[in-house]
C-alpha cells in the first residue's frame, strides 16, 4: 500500500513547518497510529549537511518504526556534498547510478561530519548504499506537457528503488526493525572491481541487490 504527502506547492516551492508537519502526519496518518507507513521514501533534501531541523522529525519516525530513507543529493562530483537529512547518522542515504553501475556524475559523494557527545569531529560515510537513478522512466506530471511519464535522473529516482526493496523485505518478514532492514540492505549489495573498497564515500556499501 502506498500513500503519500505533499510538501512542495507546484511551484516548488516548500516551508520547514510544512515539511514538519509531513513529518508529524506520517505517524498517525489521519490521527490513526496504525495506518503509519513502514518505510518514508524522501526525494528531497537540503544542501546544507550541517542543517539540523529535521533531525527530531528523523528520530521520531525511527522511534515509531519508521524507515527513514533520504536521496543523497544532485550536488556531485565534489566531496563532502551530501545533503541533509540523508547526511544524519541515522538517516539512509541513496546514491545514483547508471545502467553501467557507475556511480552518477550529480551523485553526492561524502563524507559527513557530526560531533560526537565529547564534542569531537567524527567522520562518517555516505551515502549508505546506491541504486539506479541515471535516466529513469518515471511518472510526471501531465500539465508540463510531456505525458504522464518522463526519463529524468537524479538521486529522488535512486532512492525508490531502495523503498521498494524494503517493501519486498517487510512482505516477507514484517517482524524486522529499521536497524534490521539497514543490516540486511548494507550486507547484500552487489560490489563491483570498479567500485573500489567498499564502502566508501562513493557508493556507500555498493549498489542495492
Amino acid at each position: 500500500e502506498w500513500i503519500a504527502a505533499k510538501i512542495f506547492n507546484d511551484s516548488g516551492s516548500t516551508t520547514t513547518s510544512i515539511i514538519h508537519e509531513a513529518f508529524q502526519w506520517f505517524i498517525a496518518p489521519g490521527g490513526d497510529p496504525s495506518k503509519a507507513p513502514d518505510v518514508v521514501n524522501n526525494s528531497w533534501g537540503n544542501t546544507n549537511a550541517a542543517n539540523t531541523v529535521y533531525a527530531d522529525g528523523v528520530q521520531a519516525w525511527i522511534a515509531a518504526g519508521i524507515f527513514p530513507l533520504f536521496a543523497a543529493g544532485n550536488e556531485g562530483p565534489g566531496g563532502q556534498t551530501v545533503g541533509s537529512p540523508g547526511s544524519y547518522i541515522d538517516s539512509f542515504a541513496v546514491g545514483a547510478t547508471d545502467s553501467n553501475d557507475i556511480i552518477a556524475s550529480f551523485s553526492s559523494r561524502g563524507p559527513v561530519y557530526w560531533n560526537d557527545e565529547n564534542g569531537e569531529r567524527v567522520r562518517y560515510i555516505k551515502p549508505d548504499i546506491s541504486a539506479p537513478g541515471h535516466q529513469i522512466y518515471s511518472a510526471w506530471p501531465t500539465k508540463l506537457g510531456r505525458g504522464k511519464y518522463h526519463t529524468i535522473s537524479g538521486t529522488s529516482m535512486a532512492t525508490p528503488h531502495v523503498a521498494g526493496a524494503i517493501a519486498l523485505l517487510l512482505s516477507t518478514r514484517p517482524d524486522l526493525t529499521v536497524d534490521d532492514i539497514k543490516t540486511l540492505l548494507k550486507s547484500t549489495t552487489r560490489k563491483e572491481a570498479h567500485m573500489g573498497t567498499l564502502p566508501n564515500d562513493v557508493y556507500g556499501e555498493g549498489i542495492i541487490n
